[in-house]
């Protein structure tokens, strides 16, 4: 069915009669809208922390991303939906708008009380921001070692290994050296701005990153999973052969060839 405006076919949904499911998580669902429809959605919350670099009383709060996408605001071109900029607090949520924000929320506890990086100098090679696109972008880059990218989709601290290492926007690779740089992008509110900073303490062995897997998202979907029963594998392959090697199976393929 085809809708001649959009505002038709959200109406069209508000009114079909269906199940929610409520198992998926508000991550996976807003990593699934801000990817297929390109949108940019934030949600901000407030953190109490003393090692804020602008806190001059024993505690202080400041802002963190509880969502946010990184590779829709970088590699993608901004769409004819607004940025969507929401707040947690007090359990409620309060959408923003003003689209002028000029505050930059926190996605790593790094930037609590380091300055961001403009560029970086490593063995008298320049990294500037438009490398660090080029590489997650998949552009071609020369430097003499390796470089890795990180990013994620809420707050994060530097010690959290297991969570960097899934999180790998970005690779440049340079077979004959073994030194690697590490770097965090973190993103401000609006498309292709953004901060990045060094990783000192991460290692992590070199992986193989696919880029055609970079918008890739878990499905989900509005029914509730009904179907519980549990299949007893023994009986339904319970068979004499294969079905590659039956007796009938030379006769049928040949037979299908011929028609």
């Amino acid at each position: 069915m085809k809708f001649p405006q959009y505002t038709d076919l959200i109406e069209s949904v508000k009114i079909t009669p269906r199940e929610t499911n409520t198992k998926f998580a508000l991550k996976e669902m807003l990593l699934h809208l801000t990817s297929v429809l390109n949108i940019n959605i934030n949600i901000i919350g407030f953190k109490r922390s003393s090692n804020y670099s602008s806190c001059n009383k024993k505690k202080c709060h400041f802002p963190y991303y509880i969502f946010q996408n990184t590779l829709v605001k970088l590699l993608r071109q901004p769409s004819s939906f607004p940025t969507i900029n929401i707040v947690y607090f007090a359990t409620k949520y309060h959408v923003l708008t003003d689209q002028q924000l000029s505050f930059m929320p926190y996605l790593l506890d790094k930037q609590l009380k380091h300055s961001p990086l403009n560029n970086l100098i490593i063995e008298n090679e320049n990294i500037m921001k438009r490398n660090l696109l080029d590489i997650i972008s998949d552009s071609l880059v020369h430097y003499s070692f390796n470089v890795i990218v990180y990013s994620t989709y809420t707050y994060v601290k530097e010690k959290h290994n297991k969570i960097l290492n899934n999180n790998i926007i970005g690779i440049h690779f340079n077979e004959n050296c073994l030194k690697t740089l590490h770097i965090f992008i973190a993103p401000g509110l609006n498309f292709h701005t953004f901060n990045f900073y060094t990783l000192d303490q991460h290692t992590t062995p070199l992986s193989y990153l696919n880029s055609k897997n970079k918008f890739s998202n878990k499905h989900f979907k509005e029914e509730y999973n009904i179907y519980k029963e549990k299949c007893d594998t023994e009986k339904i392959l319970n068979q004499e052969h294969c079905i590659c090697d039956h007796p009938n199976t030379p006769n049928i393929f040949t037979r299908q060839m011929l028609l």
